[in-house]
């Protein structure tokens, strides 16, 4: 926990790799339009495995979220990876920038930072972890998000 009471974001992630039904990725390039693609990619993706409707809406909002960071931010193309498993979903957004994903100080009337926040407030649980050739921000959302 950080001195402000907010989990700290290179949590271990509890999605067991034992439990995983399905696990798919998708390489999307550095343009807004991958934005849109990453929510119907992850809408599918939940879709077939009966997720709720709401917890569907929820991870694509986050997903926007986190694919709109890594496209101002990294300037990369995305690698996104949706796992399914019986413990519920997580979401992987990866980019080639091996700077750390931090929640910012924003102003009250400043126009963006507030991603992570929303991402920490809607998920289960959220973190980050270093990658081969960038880093992996991810969320997750619990089996009670299940149908």
């Amino acid at each position: 926990m950080t001195a402000g009471g907010f989990r700290t974001t290179n949590e271990p992630r509890t999605l067991d790799e034992q439990s995983t039904e399905e696990h798919v990725t998708a390489v999307l390039p550095a343009v807004a339009d991958s934005v849109g693609a990453a929510r119907r990619f992850v809408a599918e993706t939940m879709r077939r495995h009966r997720a709720l409707p709401e917890t569907i809406d929820v991870a694509c909002l986050l997903t926007s979220e986190l694919v709109t960071n890594a496209l101002v931010h990294a300037r990369s193309r995305v690698d996104l990876t949706v796992v399914v498993g019986v413990a519920g979903f997580r979401v992987e957004v990866g980019d080639t920038s091996p700077v750390a994903a931090e929640r910012r100080e924003i102003a009250l009337d400043g126009l963006s930072g507030r991603g992570l926040r929303i991402v920490e407030a809607m998920s289960s649980r959220w973190g980050w972890s270093p990658s081969n050739d960038g880093k992996n921000v991810w969320f997750e959302l619990d089996a009670p998000h299940l149908a």
